[in-house]
């Protein structure tokens, strides 16, 4: 990716094996860093909004970034069935193949933190540099054990919880922004988008059955054999994978390292919390990047001179350029150039996008 003021989305790629195609996105450079996806995700409408997009461009600074749609997702192929946990680890070892990377360190975001896991300690441990497990667990037999680390909601719970996820998908009342991602409510944009994404990521009956077979999904008894250097980071009241979950990973993997920040996102890596995450990870990792800090989605002004904040206020409040610069004193001209200037800092292309970033 050229520039990292600009969105620029990386074209799609598609990897099978004997139970379909896979798409993946594949940019950036530096050590390869492959992204294990969670529950559903859709890596191309992941570019619309700049809390999801701004985090990898930043990582793409510093890595070689490969994210992908696993089966049943995204523009990924349908399945008819649920995946085992040796189905999930072949479609990585698929990427993997397809994009000719033969080491990598793998990032396993929530549920695609018990596929890395796997990966790490059983056929794949030769490809994995190391684990960087973000607001994760190594799945449902952890349950007993993490509650020796914190509260750990019952079984019922979970299940009551993920019950109602499946009926609120990809609806105005879903559940993602009262439990998985409370933050992004900041964002009002996000109260229209996050349903459409939803939609698009899975359909209620597949996201029904990822969620059945995510119960099933278990890593647990593999963890004495992971022996690549792993970093673990949670929040510390993450409303859906209880802190308690991260803290036993830490204590059980011998070459972790734990880190713990405040805050109640379960999507930690879209949190106000991202740039910090993103520094532990170069950190751990050894490596450096030169990519915008995400902090401009939280705090838009920040990178904005004292003029731009002045002639965007205005124009947020849908004043043209004329008027913006006789109320200013300054040309119409001196306008264009404040709001192109801003609008390259801030990754929006229209005064719309402008006013639902800010407002």
């Amino acid at each position: 990716m050229a520039s990292l003021d600009v969105v620029q989305v990386p074209p799609i790629h598609y990897a099978a094996n004997d139970r379909g195609k896979l798409a993946y996105q594949d940019f950036g450079r530096g050590p390869a860093l492959v992204i294990v996806p969670p529950l559903a995700q859709h890596i191309e409408m992941m570019w619309e909004q700049p809390a999801f997009w701004r985090p990898l461009s930043r990582l793409a600074s510093a890595f070689r970034v490969v994210i992908f749609d696993k089966l049943g997702t995204g523009l990924s192929d349908p399945v008819p069935a649920l995946s085992t946990m040796d189905q999930r680890v072949d479609e990585l070892r698929t990427v993997l193949d397809s994009t000719g990377i033969e080491r990598a360190w793998l990032l396993g975001l929530s549920e695609g933190g018990v596929i890395a896991l796997a990966a790490a300690a059983g056929a794949l441990a030769a490809r994995v540099e190391g684990l960087l497990l973000l607001s994760t667990y190594s799945g449902s037999g952890a349950i007993a054990q993490a509650s020796a680390y914190g509260p750990v909601p019952e079984r019922a719970a979970y299940r009551t919880l993920f019950e109602e996820v499946v009926a609120r998908w990809g609806t105005d009342d879903t559940v993602i922004l009262r439990d998985f991602a409370p933050s992004l409510r900041a964002i009002p944009s996000m109260a229209r988008w996050i349903p459409r994404y939803e939609r698009a990521a899975a359909s209620p009956a597949m996201i029904g059955g990822l969620m059945k077979s995510g119960f099933s999904l278990d890593a647990t008894p593999l963890l004495s054999r992971v022996m690549q250097r792993t970093l673990i980071v949670h929040l510390s009241r993450d409303r859906v994978i209880p802190v308690s979950f991260g803290r036993m990973l830490a204590a059980v993997i011998a070459t972790a390292r734990y880190v713990e920040f405040e805050g109640d996102d379960h999507f930690s890596w879209v949190s106000p919390h991202v740039d910090e995450i993103i520094d532990c990870f170069f950190e751990f990792a050894g490596v450096r990047g030169d990519g915008q800090r995400v902090k401009v989605v939280w705090d838009p002004w920040s990178v904005l001179t004292t003029s731009e904040r002045r002639v965007v206020s205005l124009a947020q409040r849908g004043l043209t350029n004329a008027e913006i610069g006789v109320s200013l004193r300054i040309s119409p001209r001196t306008v264009e150039n404040h709001l192109t200037r801003s609008y390259s800092k801030l990754g929006v292309r229209s005064r719309t996008e402008l006013a639902l970033l800010s407002s």
